[in-house]
């Protein structure tokens, strides 16, 4: 009864690690036209 009260939500989440991936689909380019800023900021 405890378990379905619970605020703890795994539905979606598969907290052992077993994914299935296919190594085999083709990764689109990345696009150029997108600024990645990876410079590091002080949160003051």
């Amino acid at each position: 009864m405890l378990e379905t009260l619970s605020p703890y939500g795994k539905d979606h989440i598969n907290r052992l690690g077993s994914y299935l991936l296919d190594l085999q689909r083709k990764v689109p380019p990345l696009d150029p036209t997108i600024d990645f800023d990876f410079s590091l900021r002080s949160a003051a």
